[in-house]
Parts: structure tokens; C-alpha cells; sequence
């Protein structure tokens, strides 16, 4: 039975779309309701956005600097050596255009987000394999790194809730946790 919260995780992304696109509906695309449109907006999730950020468009736009990737082998000490998962920071315009067309999502649309420094993309991927699993972003509110999107393909939810024994809630735990007090170490030592 699915209920109203079950549809909540999906609610950004349609409202990207209808943002974006201000779609003109007729009387029979109404009736079809909210999974037509989450048909539509996925549609346009693969499409439009990544289309626009293409390789010319972002070849002139420059990396920018991630706490997690200038200290990787430290942060990566925080997890239980059998944690299945890796989770790698996107910190070129290239990266986040991959993650885009690799995993059908817009993550390349927040391309201002992550030079102006107010936000950090991630790639969350099996250890074994390597293979893409998710992407997950870090904004900062409060004056803290709040993990506010984890999404999986074509922004299919993933649970976001930690769940005690679940390795893939541990490890984004310790990360965000970890990305906390790195800041917060770097930060002091700026300012002296």
C-alpha cells in the first residue's frame, strides 16, 4: 500500500522538473497523476539538464577544493575495514557531469553550489566492484555539513535514516561526522 509520505522522497525532483520546465498539462495528463509525473520529471531528469552541461560548456569552469579529497587516506581510516562501500569526492566540473550521465540525475546542475563552496558532491560506490551506487550531497546549515540529498539512480530514493547495523548508514555517519570536525580543525587553524 503506498501512502502519501511514501512519495514524499520524490517530491524535490518533480518540482525540479515543474520549475524548470513550467510543463502546460491538459485535462488527461492531470488525471493521470503524481506517477505520470515522476515519469515526466525523470524523463527530464536524464535529458535536459545534462544535456545543457555538456563537456564544451563546463571545460572553462575549474575544480574546487574538498576537505574529504585532500585528506582521503585519513577519512577512509574511519570506517570498519569490511564496510562494503567507498564514498568519493566529485570535485571537478568532469566528475560531476560523469556522475550525471552515469547515474541519470541533474547532480551537475549544482556545479555553482560546489565552486561558491556552499556545497560538496559525493559518489557512494561498492568497494568491490567500484560500481555507482549513489551520490550524496553535504550543504552546510548552521555553520555545520548537513548531508541533504542521497539519491540513487535516475534519484531513486535511498533510506536516509541510520539504521544501526546497515554498513551503507555507518559509513555516511562517519563521514559526515568526520567532514564536521576536519572543518571545524581547519578552520581554527586558519584563523590563528
Amino acid at each position: 500500500l503506498r501512502t502519501f509520505y511514501d512519495a514524499i522522497p520524490q517530491f524535490e525532483p518533480v518540482l525540479d522538473w515543474f520549475l524548470a520546465t513550467k510543463p502546460v498539462l491538459d485535462h488527461n495528463q492531470i488525471k493521470r497523476g503524481w506517477t505520470y509525473l515522476e515519469k515526466l520529471s525523470c524523463e527530464w531528469h536524464e535529458r535536459d539538464p545534462i544535456f545543457f552541461f555538456d563537456e564544451d560548456y563546463i571545460s572553462d569552469f575549474p575544480s574546487w577544493n574538498c576537505i574529504a579529497a585532500d585528506h582521503l587516506q585519513e577519512w577512509l581510516a574511519t570506517l570498519p575495514p569490511d564496510n562494503p562501500y567507498i564514498i568519493v569526492p566529485l570535485i571537478t566540473p568532469q566528475q560531476l557531469l560523469e556522475e550525471s550521465k552515469l547515474m541519470r540525475h541533474c547532480v551537475v546542475t549544482y556545479l555553482e553550489n560546489c565552486l561558491s563552496g556552499d556545497t560538496r558532491i559525493f559518489s557512494i560506490r561498492d568497494a568491490g566492484n567500484v560500481e555507482r551506487i549513489g551520490t550524496i550531497e553535504l550543504t552546510i546549515a548552521s555553520g555545520r555539513w548537513v548531508m541533504v540529498q542521497l539519491k540513487g539512480k535516475c534519484n531513486a530514493p535511498l533510506p536516509q535514516a541510520p539504521i544501526s547495523d546497515d554498513p551503507l548508514a555507518i559509513a555516511l555517519d562517519n563521514f559526515v561526522e568526520w567532514y564536521n570536525k576536519k572543518s571545524s580543525v581547519l578552520n581554527l587553524s586558519q584563523q590563528q
